[in-house]
């Protein structure tokens, strides 16, 4: 086979592949996490983190936190989103040493969970709402 031919088929395979997500978490609305999400995080030494999260359908996100009572700023962060294989969970910054996963509850509901992709046993919110 020429090397151009495979190159062609190689980039046939990331269509299909790419098309295929896009099937399964995208069009599904029951299961798309697309969307823009907030609500107030837990924080250890704050009074809570006002957090806001924009989920694209390019697998793109975009994240902004502040820290209540503790600094006006903004914190924002940008990347990539991938979905588990069972599409019930996402994966924030799934290139970056420290990953952060949120279990689609519902249409509208994001649950954080913690850095192992586990429910966090608590009586406290981790939840999202989708705006």
């Amino acid at each position: 086979m020429s090397p151009k031919v495979k190159k062609v088929l190689n980039v046939i395979i990331v269509i299909l592949l790419a098309f295929s997500l896009y099937l399964i978490f995208i069009k599904d609305s029951k299961t798309s996490p697309v969307g823009i999400y907030a609500g107030v995080l837990p924080c250890a030494d704050c009074e809570g983190i006002r957090t806001k999260l924009t989920v694209r359908q390019d697998f793109t996100y975009f994240l902004e936190t502040q820290y209540i009572g503790k600094s006006d700023e903004i914190f924002t962060e940008v990347g990539k989103w991938t979905p588990s294989e069972d599409g019930k969970i996402i994966q924030l910054g799934y290139d970056k040493n420290e990953d952060v996963f949120y279990k689609i509850v519902n249409r509208r509901t994001l649950e954080k969970l913690d850095q192992e992709g586990n429910e966090i046993k608590s009586d406290m919110n981790y939840k999202l709402e989708k705006l």
